[in-house]
């Protein structure tokens, strides 16, 4: 029950009956002889030595109380306090012999207090209560206000605590507070029995020793009313052996304790040490330490590899000697342990050449860094770094050569290495772009990719050929055609990916341009087809309108004839201009002058105009530069072009239309420009304008300025548009003059 160690509860309880039996053998000469000669200066020497005992006990703690635990300073304030009612308790011992009855209670008292906070302090001690950590002077003088405070009330104010001896002796009270002392003790040791061996608070086996001897002390006091001189003796006799070993368990746990701790900390420290030291001779760098003074304390084996030096030989030197054994008199200067103190952050890897003992030299990259109470010097060989920074350098230069666009990640799915034609493309920097999360770089570029591959980490990266559309950062879109290979090392682990992509943008376009020009070939020979079976049929009924209006004489019928005939020739004309994209009318160009062209139809615009409410303004050029072209289909051209202006200002306030002819000299080029405030044209719009059958009105056909376009591309002009959504859009038609010299060939 006491322990669970069988040896150690042997010598415990062998230990304990001989301090029994060899207390009694003391006790019994001790009565027979110092006590019955002078029982109240034995008594004295006992309780003294008690006393003394105690505030050793105090005063160990408090010599040491900034190291100890909060419990053993409550253990030291408790037997200052004991020792304070044990001195009382004497004192008026002392008295009894000559005095009344009132002494040998007080002595009763004083001693029942002190036994009795002997017994608390104990038991706080076995349940281990928390202590809140106070002033040492401050738990001092609490002490000793508290102590010598209720000695005073008990020697002033009797009444206060019931009588604890009597004529007759020991009155129940006392016996009763004897008994309640042993029954704290018991409780103290059933809470210490599991706890033998441990010493960081206290040593407990020595405190559960005392604990032991306290009790058949207390029994003697508690079982007799009027002590023998035997039993008297033998109670101060096992109370001294309790002072004795509480006082060599509070010993143990501040001196000797902390004492062994000490030195196993001091063993493990230089463990410690030598495994640093092992540590630091396997490191592939060579190591220097300096301390504060500047001198050389430790050099790890590289750096004897590399200097080719017996580092026992450069302990204690400076570095300014080290300096000097290492470098050449010209590179002589500041050392680094000197640049490094200036500073104060150290050298970042900084390259020196320095001298070996064979008289090679060698180029090493120095680090520094300021440590406690010293300086750390780093030096590693650059040869093997310069190679992979060499290797690295070629392959940075091998992928910029390549036009196809180049990206490497690794497992972590980080971009490690891009190419400059990746860069080009994706209009980032390489250094925007090493670093980055593979799918944060993704969601940047907006890249248009499957779900599945998204969310695919490396290892199962499955695809080999596939597209991708990219929004750059300057907003463009690409085309990409990607291949992806998982990259392997020596030992066959997977340790990245590399994606190669070729620019496919412009070959989507030429594709999707040339399925639509098969779409408009196969749509144009349909049409063909269609258009000349309708104009068959369209000849018939024209005939036969013909004879109608021939054979009749009604005005009636006749008006009805004359509006068949004119819907058939608007019929013929639209089938006209369908069949001009299939099979081209032949142009015939003859020599007019812009000005009369625009002015021709002058009144043709301003009268379709007005008719809208848009207000009109000519700005037309009268200089005579000839043209060669077709004048019916330039008209065209500009009534077309005029045509989509006045309905692109429909609901639009303060409409306006603005015609301006002119002669750009230097070009030699005539110009008209139509100019409206619509609504204007997106970006997209603008894109496909003039391709067959796009258009953006509800009724339209998408031919009109595919018209104008083949037209004036015929004459070897040009159209340029200009346009902003909500602000219009401005029309410029281009043709080229004749040239001088063939004006004047026309003239002679």
């Amino acid at each position: 029950m006491i322990s669970t160690n069988t040896k150690d509860n042997r010598q415990m309880i062998s230990k304990y009956i001989f301090i029994l039996l060899s207390s009694l053998a003391v006790s019994f000469i001790a009565s027979q002889t110092l006590w019955k000669r002078d029982m109240y200066l034995f008594h004295t020497i006992l309780e003294l030595t008690c006393i003394f005992i105690s505030l050793a006990t105090f005063m160990l703690i408090w010599n040491t109380y900034e190291k100890t635990l909060n419990l053993n300073h409550f253990i030291g304030f408790g037997f200052l306090s004991v020792a304070i009612f044990n001195l009382f308790h004497t004192y008026y011992f002392l008295n009894a012999q000559t005095s009344n009855q009132v002494c040998s209670d007080l002595t009763a008292r004083y001693w029942m207090i002190g036994r009795l906070i002997e017994a608390i302090v104990l038991a706080i001690v076995s349940l281990k209560i928390k202590i809140t950590k106070i002033d040492k002077w401050i738990g001092f003088i609490f002490t000793i206000f508290l102590s010598f405070g209720t000695s005073i009330i008990i020697m002033y104010f009797p009444d206060v605590l019931p009588v604890m001896m009597s004529k007759e002796g020991a009155t129940p009270s006392k016996i009763a507070l004897e008994y309640v002392i042993i029954i704290l003790t018991i409780v103290s040791v059933y809470n210490l029995k599991d706890n033998l061996s441990n010493k960081n608070i206290i040593s407990y086996r020595n405190i559960f020793m005392a604990l032991l001897i306290i009790i058949p002390s207390e029994l003697i006091f508690a079982s007799f009313k009027v002590l023998t001189p035997f039993y008297s003796a033998y109670g101060h006799v096992l109370k001294i052996l309790f002072y004795y070993y509480f006082y060599k368990a509070v010993f143990v746990s501040t001196i000797t304790y902390p004492y062994e701790r000490l030195e196993d900390n001091k063993n493990k420290l230089k463990h410690l040490s030598e495994n640093l030291s092992d540590l630091l001779d396997a490191s592939p760098i060579a190591i220097l330490m300096y301390d504060d003074t500047g001198r050389l304390e430790y050099v790890n084996k590289k750096f004897e590899e590399i200097f080719l030096c017996n580092r026992d030989k450069l302990y204690g030197c400076f570095s300014k000697e080290i300096q000097r054994m290492f470098l050449n008199k010209k590179h002589y200067g500041k050392t680094v342990y000197e640049k490094t103190l200036e500073n104060q952050k150290g050298i970042n890897r900084i390259i020196k050449t320095y001298k070996i003992s064979n008289g090679d030299y060698i180029k090493l990259a120095v680090t520094s860094h300021k440590i406690h109470n010293g300086v750390l010097i780093l030096l590693s060989d650059i040869k093997k770094e310069q190679e992979l920074e060499n290797l690295q350098f070629q392959t940075q230069t091998i992928l910029n050569s390549i036009e196809k666009l180049i990206i490497m990640v690794d497992r972590d799915n980080k971009i490690i290495m891009c190419n400059k034609e990746y860069e080009n493309i994706v209009g980032l920097p390489a250094k925007n772009i090493v670093g980055m999360d593979i799918n944060d770089h993704i969601s940047t570029l907006q890249i248009h990719i499957d779900k599945e591959y998204r969310q695919e980490d490396i290892k199962n990266i499955k695809y080999k050929n596939y597209e991708i559309e990219i929004t750059t950062i300057n907003k463009v879109k690409k085309r990409l055609l990607c291949n992806s290979s998982k990259i392997y090392n020596i030992d066959g682990e997977l340790i990245g990916l590399i994606i190669v992509a070729s620019d496919i943008t412009e070959l989507k376009e030429q594709q999707e341009k040339m399925m639509q020009q098969e779409k408009l070939a196969l749509l144009g020979q349909m049409g063909a087809g269609i258009v000349h079976e309708t104009r068959n049929y369209l000849t018939t009924i024209k005939g036969s309108c013909q004879l109608i209006d021939t054979l009749t004489e009604e005005d009636k019928i006749k008006k009805y004839t004359k509006k068949m005939n004119k819907g058939i020739d608007e019929v013929n004309r639209i089938i006209g201009e369908f069949l001009s994209l299939s099979k081209p009318k032949e142009t015939e160009l003859e020599e007019v002058s812009m000005y009369d062209i625009v002015y021709s139809i002058k009144s043709l615009i301003i009268t379709s105009s007005l008719i809208r409410g848009i207000n009109i303004d000519f700005k037309l050029s009268k200089e005579e530069r000839y043209l060669r072209c077709d004048e019916a289909q330039v008209k065209q051209v500009v009534l077309n072009i005029c045509k989509n202006a006045v309905e692109a200002m429909t609901e639009v306030k303060n409409a306006e239309l603005k015609i301006e002819a002119g002669y750009n000299e230097k070009a030699n080029e005539m110009f008209i420009k139509i100019t409206d405030n619509g609504h204007g044209m997106s970006k997209e719009t603008l894109e496909k304008i003039g391709t067959p059958f796009y258009t953006t009105k509800s009724n339209g056909t998408g031919l009109g300025l595919n018209f104008c376009y083949k037209v004036i591309k015929e004459h070897e002009g040009r159209i340029e548009v200009e346009s902003e959504l909500e602000k219009g859009t401005k029309f410029t038609v281009v043709l080229p003059c004749i040239e001088d010299d063939e004006e004047c060939d026309k003239v002679i």
